[in-house]
């Protein structure tokens, strides 16, 4: 439950949380900004990376969020027989569909809540396993189906705004969020939710624990 009332609580303020949200320039980020956090792999120049990539979304969240789930259906189409309320829809129909809006506008205010959570590795351990649990429910594909959609992995990753640019290297994925590779999260990190969170360049690299 604990997990579930962090979820919310990162959707609800999430445009409350920008500001609260600071990073030094990239020159002075001092001795600590190449030092990785032990949980998530993340140091702080990777951090500032990823909340500067979001922060070109923020403005605009719904429009990037309906662009990404359809890049992610033409690449996968199996993907879309999941949702109830728009399985048979073409993609023209998408573009305009009401429960795509509200779903993908739901699925970038959880990647805000992330964002915004970067520096919290306990909060963002929760909301990532809630993410995880949740998609695991609904039964999610599993990892392999990910691997073979190119069209995500490649940068600049899907319905991020340009230019999206000079963003420093993350390590590998098996040592991204090792103490989180259980195998029912494995499937969610693959997702379009983590991806997402990723600067330009990390998508072409193997995703293999």
């Amino acid at each position: 439950m604990g997990a579930m009332w962090s979820l919310l609580w990162g959707w609800w303020t999430a445009g409350t949380q920008v500001s609260s949200v600071q990073y030094a320039e990239d020159g002075d980020l001092g001795p600590e900004g190449d030092v990785a956090d032990p949980t998530t792999g993340l140091t702080l120049r990777h951090r500032t990376a990823m909340v500067r990539t979001w922060d070109m979304v923020r403005p605009d969240m719904k429009v990037h969020g309906i662009n990404f789930f359809l890049t992610l259906f033409r690449a996968e189409p199996e993907l879309q027989t999941r949702f109830k309320g728009f399985a048979d829809k073409t993609e023209e129909e998408l573009k305009t569909n009401k429960r795509l809006a509200a779903h993908a506008s739901t699925v970038m205010l959880a990647i805000t809540g992330l964002v915004d959570n970067l520096d919290d590795v306990t909060c963002l351990v929760e909301m990532l396993n809630a993410t995880a649990l949740n998609h695991k429910r609904r039964g999610l594909p599993q990892p392999s189906t990910f691997t073979s959609l190119p069209s995500l992995f490649a940068p600049p990753p899907p319905a991020l705004p340009p230019p999206l640019s000079s963003f420093p290297p993350l390590p590998s994925f098996s040592s991204l969020i090792p103490s989180l590779a259980a195998p029912f999260l494995l499937p969610t990190l693959r997702s379009q939710h983590f991806l997402s969170l990723l600067p330009p360049g990390t998508h072409s690299q193997p995703l293999l624990v």
